[in-house]
């Protein structure tokens, strides 16, 4: 069965508002993986704190898009040693202070090639239950999904009101 992972990073993590952030995201199989995936969609919702900056959502893999802060890539299969980088660049809104914002994303898949992933491919007419395994939160058998977030923020302020690290001569 096809084991995927997902991880995401920012660079910078600490930034002033309106200062851009790059997200990069890594789609790849992990060792416990044994066969292609199919139907693969990533979906990354920025929260209200996060802005998109036009133009900049590439993916090494996959189609790419985004509309109204939500990034969406999309495979219709994605091979054993397959690995997919996307990245996509987002301004900080005016956050307090040492304030963090998590952004999440999540990917889900399909065990078997399915045009129609509304419903289940049947595998069987005898068997009810011997269908195509995909990302159901209600079943603990068919967990084909994976998520991944990373923490951004501000810098905090010095508690003292001074620059750590620095000697200040008053008068």
């Amino acid at each position: 069965e096809p084991s995927l992972s997902l991880t995401k990073d920012a660079d910078p993590r600490i930034v002033p508002p309106s200062a851009p952030i790059t997200f990069t995201l890594t789609v790849q199989h992990t060792a416990a993986s044994d066969t292609t995936a199919f139907d693969l969609v990533l979906t990354d919702t920025l929260p209200p704190e996060l802005t998109y900056v036009p133009g900049t959502v590439a993916c090494t893999s996959g189609t790419c898009t985004e509309a109204g802060g939500v990034i969406t890539v999309s495979w219709d299969s994605f091979g054993l040693a397959e690995t997919s980088i996307i990245t996509f660049d987002a301004t900080l809104g005016a956050l307090s202070p040492g304030q963090r914002v998590a952004n999440e994303a999540s990917l889900e898949w399909t065990s078997l090639p399915d045009d129609d992933v509304s419903l289940p491919y049947s595998l069987s007419d005898y068997n009810a239950f011997a269908v195509e395994r995909r990302y159901d939160p209600n079943t603990p058998v068919d967990i084909y999904q994976v998520l991944a977030s990373v923490l951004v923020g501000t810098p905090e302020l010095p508690e003292t009101g001074f620059e750590p690290g620095r000697l200040t001569h008053l008068p």
